[in-house]
Formats: structure tokens, C-alpha cells, sequence
């Protein structure tokens, strides 16, 4: 990164929910949010949705900030902003006078883009912070960022993360047809060396940094306790289906797909109570980590699927249901399972695929940076 890439301001604002009473535990507790949005679109404000559920479940305060996005900004600009907000929490400049969060308190959370962010922070904490061979071998007179001081948070949290900017799953195109993720496009600026805004060109594809569903597991070096939410017919389940099955498969990781759901459907929270039970789930998700009792050898791995039907009826994702999804590579077998998701093919889902559509079209998640409207929550300048 540059010297001119290294300063600057990040706006962030804190969400918090009135309750009648917090103890202590719930006082320490903070999730900090990585919001969505391609990494060239939303901001703080567009997820608001998810910042006062959380604040409201979790019963504690929720961290959002603007990370500079694409295409006017690239990787790894995004990634560094990621990281001086987490380091903001967990060590904030002296003259501050700012409140110093213990990680085991903080819990990441992120959707879409701002998952893959979240978790790709994740595996540069462990490849560069406490513990890590470079922060060992850091060379405390040099210019470098020291970064020996950061600390793998106590989860994270992760809603329908974008795990592989390569989009080679087969359910990229197989759910095409239900979910309001787009095809790769062309424009003045994407062509066919560069297919999306975030990287320069191709080349960072696979870069693990990039695209998280690409990095190695570490033995030595294991990531914190991931909870991770997916729908069942959006473009983006295959990807987190093998991250989960084939790429990290020792980490401790649960992974729960929706019934019917597209891409990040918990922004519907407050009209399908399946939406409602996912923001449930991660708030309890970030309760459980924090407590002091927790421990990570009882987050048992594991896969579930929850159905829509009364009392949110639930069942084992299984080895041979991943390898049916990650199979369908032949035009005659995605026909197959086109033909059978089509007839499966809920009235909802069509209804929450249009108004998706529709906020997109009518630019609703897109925000003017020198927006400085009065609506704004508590604000606090990282």
C-alpha cells in the first residue's frame, strides 16, 4: 500500500438498542460489522437492518464502518480499512481516550462481500498478527505495521459470504434463475481481464485474500469458531458448501443453509420469520462466544438445513447432499436440478427476489459518500 493509501479517516458510527438492564458480560460484548455490497456499493447506513437486530438480540453494541470501495478504490484498500477497524476496537490510540475492547469479547461479523472481507481479516490475523512466524520474526525498527498485537476475535459471524470471485461453482448458474445476483457483465471498465471492480485484473482471483475459499487451512494456527448462514437457491451456496466440506475442514465451523432462501435474505428479517430465525441465531451465536465459560472444543462442527414449515423443522446436511450440489457440473444434470428446484420454487422466494430487484434498480443501496444527512446514529470518526 502506499503512503497516500495509509491516511485518511474511516467513518464508522456505534448501534446500540435500549434494554431495561445489562450486566456486565453484555456491556463487554461488541460486534464489529462488515457490510456488504460487491465491495463497490452500501455503506454503514444501508445496513442498518442488520446493525440494530444485532444490537437489540445481543444485547450490545455494534461497530459499522465505511471501507473504501471499488472501482475507484481496490484490493487490498478494503482489506486494510477491515483491519484498522478492528484494531480500533481492540487497541485505539492512546489520546483517545476511547474504550479498549478485549477480543474474546468481539465477535466479526460481515454479509456478502463484507463476509468474504471479514473472513479474509481472519487469515491475515492468523498469518501476520499474535502468534504468527511474521509477527515472531517482525523487525521492530522497520517502517512495517506491526501487527504482533492483534488477536483472533471470539467468532465471526458470516452471511451468505462471497467466497470465490472466480464464480466456478455450479450453483453460480444453477440458481441464476431465482436469485438477484447477476451474471458477469461488461462495461467500460470490466472486460475480459478484469471481471470485477475489486481487483485490478484476473490474476487476483485466487488470491486467498481475495477470494478466502481459496486459502489453506492451518494446523497450527486455526481461525476462531465460524458460524456461517447460506440460502439454498443463491448463487453463492456451492462456494461455502466446499469451503466448509473440502478447503477448511478441521476449523470449527457450522454451517446452516435456508430453506428456499436467496442471497442474503436476512435483510427480511422483519417481514419471514425464517429471516427473523437466522438474525436470532447469529446474535445467539455472538452470546455464546463471549461468555467467559465458552469453550471452542464444545463448537461442534456441523451442517444443517432449516426448513420454513411450522416450528422451523431441522435436518443434517449431509456428504451426499454436498456432492450432489458440487456435482452438478454437466448441462444434462444442472438441467435436472433446474427442473426440480423450478418446480420447488416457493412464492416467496419470487417475492423477495423482486424486491431485492427492485432496491437495486432504484439505487436504494447506494449511498453518496458526502451524504451527511440528519439521520445518522452516533458517529465516531476511526
Amino acid at each position: 500500500m502506499a503512503p497516500p493509501d495509509a491516511a485518511g479517516l474511516i467513518r464508522a458510527e456505534w448501534v446500540s438498542f435500549p434494554a431495561d438492564a445489562a450486566d456486565a458480560a453484555d456491556a463487554e460484548r461488541v460486534i464489529l460489522f462488515v457490510h456488504g455490497g460487491a465491495y463497490c456499493l452500501c455503506s454503514r447506513k444501508t445496513h442498518r437492518w442488520a446493525s440494530w437486530k444485532l444490537a437489540k438480540d445481543a444485547r450490545c453494541r455494534v461497530l459499522v464502518f465505511d471501507y473504501r470501495l471499488a472501482p475507484e478504490h481496490v484490493f487490498p484498500l478494503a482489506l486494510h480499512d477491515c483491519i484498522s477497524a478492528y484494531s480500533f476496537l481492540i487497541n485505539p490510540p492512546p489520546y483517545s481516550g476511547l474504550k479498549k475492547y478485549d477480543p474474546k469479547n468481539v465477535v466479526v461479523m460481515g454479509d456478502s462481500a463484507g463476509g468474504g472481507l471479514a473472513l479474509a481479516m481472519m487469515l491475515w490475523i492468523r498469518d501476520h498478527g499474535s502468534g504468527s512466524l511474521a509477527a515472531q520474526q517482525q523487525n521492530q525498527s522497520s517502517d512495517a505495521f506491526d501487527a504482533s498485537y492483534l488477536k483472533m476475535p471470539a467468532g465471526v459471524g458470516l452471511l451468505s459470504p462471497w467466497l470465490d470471485l472466480t464464480q466456478s461453482m455450479p450453483s453460480f448458474r444453477i440458481n441464476g434463475k431465482y436469485d438477484y445476483l447477476p451474471d458477469k457483465t461488461k462495461d467500460k471498465i470490466l472486460n475480459e481481464n478484469r471481471s470485477h471492480y475489486y481487483v485490478k485484473d484476473n490474476s487476483f482471483l485466487k488470491n486467498p485474500l481475495v477470494s478466502p475459499y481459496w486459502a489453506t487451512e492451518s494446523e497450527t494456527q486455526p481461525l476462531p469458531p465460524i458460524l456461517v448462514q447460506i440460502g439454498e437457491y443463491e448463487r453463492l451456496r456451492d462456494e461455502n458448501l466446499a469451503f466448509a466440506t473440502k478447503r477448511f475442514t478441521t476449523t470449527p465451523l457450522q454451517l446452516e443453509m435456508y430453506d428456499a432462501m436467496i442471497h442474503v435474505f436476512q435483510i427480511f428479517n422483519m417481514v419471514y420469520p425464517l429471516s427473523d430465525l437466522a438474525m436470532q441465531r447469529l446474535a445467539a451465536f455472538a452470546i455464546r462466544v463471549t461468555d467467559p465459560a465458552f469453550r471452542v472444543e464444545d463448537y461442534e462442527r456441523k451442517m444443517t438445513r432449516f426448513g420454513s414449515g411450522e416450528g422451523f423443522p431441522t435436518s443434517e446436511i449431509t456428504m451426499d447432499l454436498v456432492e450432489t450440489y458440487l456435482s452438478a457440473k454437466r448441462e444434462d444434470e444442472i438441467e435436472k436440478v433446474e427442473e426440480k428446484e423450478e418446480q420447488e420454487l416457493t412464492e416467496t422466494v419470487k417475492q423477495m427476489n423482486a424486491k431485492m430487484s427492485e432496491l437495486i434498480l432504484n439505487g436504494a443501496l447506494t449511498v453518496d459518500p458526502e451524504d451527511e444527512s440528519s439521520d445518522d446514529l452516533e458517529e465516531d470518526v476511526v
